[in-house]
């Protein structure tokens, strides 16, 4: 189940508290609901750069530089933290939402994850 389709903030019986699923449903466009679908840690620099952009629409060009300048992937994302955005230039703030925004990420892929072995365990 993906927590980026409209409509689904449940994933497993998990439920995320109202503000994270806000932060969930917001932004994503129709063309986008498939690639967003697709597990975090195979997204490409191009897809990091959508999330961003979708995630902080009214700002974090700093951010966006830098997921294009370094080529930050999926994978490179969700093992992001303080150090490397205080590198980059990211404001203190800035960097505080950012980190918000990946460690729902980071929940979501722990839950697919999660996922993945029960479904290996338990598939008839």
């Amino acid at each position: 189940m993906c927590t980026y389709c409209p409509g689904e903030t449940q994933v497993n019986h998990f439920r995320f508290p109202a503000r994270e699923q806000k932060l969930l449903r917001s932004g994503p466009t129709p063309s986008a609901m498939a690639e967003r679908c697709k597990r975090v840690s195979y997204w490409t620099v191009e897809e990091v750069q959508r999330w961003v952009q979708q995630q902080y629409p009214s700002g974090h060009t700093a951010f966006l530089l830098a997921v294009a300048s370094h080529s930050i992937s999926g994978r490179a994302l969700l093992r992001m933290g303080q150090p490397q955005l205080q590198r980059m230039g990211i404001t203190p703030k800035q960097q505080q939402e950012i980190l918000q925004g990946v460690m729902l990420l980071r929940v979501q892929e722990e839950l697919e994850n999660i996922n993945d072995i029960f479904s290996e365990c338990f598939s008839l």
